[in-house]
């Protein structure tokens, strides 16, 4: 996980499809993850959202069963947005990690 300055993101930043995405991205910190990095734990709590600008992320869920098994949710792109559920204080129901070296705005409190 690394912090970077805004600047270094405008182009990203300018490529979100809505402009009230664009504007809950610069109240975040961008964050640029490397691939495979756990980003959201299942079970977890925290009230941070993040928005993706760059990269791919993968949505999984564990299964309880006899064997333990990843079951993947979604693929998350630039321009999606993922942590949401967890802004009420709750558990996430869900891990999210970086399949590739992405960058996110991480929006905490909202």
């Amino acid at each position: 996980m690394q912090n970077i300055p805004f600047y270094k993101a405008e182009a990203e930043m300018g490529k979100l499809p809505h402009p009230s995405l664009r504007e809950l991205a610069h109240r975040g910190r961008l964050i640029r993850f490397k691939a495979n990095s756990q980003i959201i734990t299942q079970g977890q709590t925290g009230q941070d959202i993040y928005i993706v600008l760059e990269g791919r992320l993968e949505a999984y869920i564990h299964t309880n069963g006899r064997k333990e098994r990843r079951l993947t949710l979604s693929n998350l792109n630039p321009g999606d947005i993922f942590g949401e559920i967890g802004l009420d204080g709750g558990a996430r129901t869900a891990s999210v990690c970086a399949v590739k070296t992405s960058l996110c705005a991480m929006v905490s409190g909202v």
